[in-house]
């Protein structure tokens, strides 16, 4: 489905801190620290020509650091602010896009701003998805106002929303719709949400598919009977039969001989999409399912997101929830991989084990 957003453009100034140009932060210390309010009694104190002392000073009241009475110098509360902080602040001017849900008026949150997601100006029905699914449009009859915009702002969590923690004058200046492309899975329990913002579910897509009890209606509701027909019609024909059970989550399962994963347990515990509906591919075999897990567990051994001991351990315990045995150790894994002579394999999880 491609989920209906609201994309905002705004303008507003933020206070942006930068890295001190030492003799910058010596003139606002010798004002601020020192008391020193001429710039002839900073160059003195600082053993400088006052030249360039004029022009540092110069160059603090032009960011807004310094004000000038005549010739007495005194910090600006930015520049006190600064000098407390160690960096130069600087009013700048930023054009942050904000994304809202268009169901709840609600903000999403930064994880949705990577440059994984991909955010569509535009409904294209001609874009290919998994398996050459196509992405169906969900329709929202809300309107935007103004006053959304102005409540994520106020918020003391707005970082959280790609919103600049300083920021001052906000003013909406550009609006458009935009559909966030995802994948709704229905069952008995509810929506499984899934997006490019997560390795996993989406939390908090699943979070509005609950808010907004219209999504549901939307979707397609193909009845029990229908998908079982369609199923063991499936089976018949890719493998030759295969006994099909309902799971308590609502999924089809299939069940097939260990002769069916003799080339390959790839696809074993995997799902199936056909039409839009699902299957899993299952083996009443545990050995076959224990050793289906490893093999699995050594490919995403291999993956980015797997960067320490704790996020391998929370991948095998996935795992071995999705194959149905216990989950295997680390060391059962390293000895899997010695076993099947992946040994490019096994250093990654030696580094994996090393790095704590």
């Amino acid at each position: 489905m491609l989920w209906p957003l609201w994309q905002v453009e705004i303008t507003a100034r933020v206070e942006d801190p930068a890295e001190y140009e030492l003799l910058d932060s010596f003139v606002t210390r010798a004002v601020g620290q020192a008391g020193l309010d001429t710039a002839a009694a900073v160059a003195g104190f600082l053993g400088l020509g006052e030249r360039t002392v004029r022009g540092c000073v110069q160059y603090l009241m032009t960011v807004g650091h310094l004000t000038a009475d005549g010739e007495r110098l005194e910090l600006t509360p930015r520049g006190r602010r600064s000098m407390h902080d160690g960096r130069r602040y600087e009013s700048k001017e930023v054009r942050p896009q904000l994304l809202f849900d268009r169901y709840t008026a609600g903000p999403f949150p930064r994880s949705h701003y990577t440059n994984a997601v991909a955010v569509l100006d535009r409904p294209d029905p001609s874009l290919d998805g998994v398996r050459g699914s196509r992405f169906t449009a969900l329709f929202a009859g809300t309107t935007f106002r103004p006053e959304i915009v102005d409540a994520l702002v106020r918020r003391p969590d707005r970082t959280g929303y790609n919103v600049p923690a300083e920021i001052d004058r906000p003013r909406v200046e550009g609006l458009r719709d935009a559909w966030l492309p995802a994948y709704l899975v229905r069952t008995g329990q509810g929506l499984l949400a899934y997006t490019a913002a997560s390795d996993g579910r989406d939390a908090f897509l699943e979070g509005l598919c609950r808010q907004a009890p219209e999504v549901t209606n939307a979707l397609p509701d193909t009845p029990p009977e229908d998908a079982e027909r369609h199923w063991k019609e499936w089976l018949r024909k890719e493998h030759g039969g295969g006994i099909l059970r309902r799971q308590p989550n609502s999924v089809w399962r299939g069940t097939l001989p260990v002769s069916a994963f003799a080339a390959s347990t790839r696809r074993l515990a995997s799902y199936v999409v056909h039409d839009e509906q699902f299957l899993q591919l299952w083996c009443d075999d545990q050995a076959l399912r224990r050793t289906a897990m490893r093999d699995r567990a050594l490919r995403i051994a291999q993956s980015r997101d797997v960067d320490s001991r704790a996020a391998l351990d929370r991948r095998l315990g996935d795992l071995g929830r999705q194959y149905e045995v216990a989950p295997s150790t680390v060391d059962e894994l390293r000895a899997h991989a010695a076993r099947t002579g992946q040994e490019d394999l096994l250093a990654r999880i030696d580094a994996l084990i090393s790095d704590r």
